[in-house]
């Protein structure tokens, strides 16, 4: 069973690519990365709904760098990549 959780991760990582040249070619990297983000964003407020420990300003400069500027970059990077 480890082996298969180990196994998921580069697949799931992988099947980014293949998904964004087949299936997103139309929509624009920026609501992409978005509508990836989102639903585990939303999940782990339901999870642990308690207040972030740093300031406001703070933890907004701290999200846009890791999470909204790395996918966006990762994708902008996906839809450059040949697809076909």
């Amino acid at each position: 069973m480890p082996i298969l959780l180990a196994l998921l991760a580069p697949i799931l990582w992988g099947s980014i690519y293949a998904t964004v040249g087949l299936f997103l070619q139309e929509q624009s990297p920026v609501w992409v990365a978005v509508w990836r983000a989102l639903p585990a964003g939303i999940l782990l407020l339901m999870i642990h709904p308690t207040k972030p420990p740093l300031p406001a300003k703070k933890m907004l400069a701290l999200s846009f760098c890791n999470i909204a500027a790395f996918f966006l970059l990762l994708f902008i990077a996906a839809y450059r990549l040949p697809a076909r």
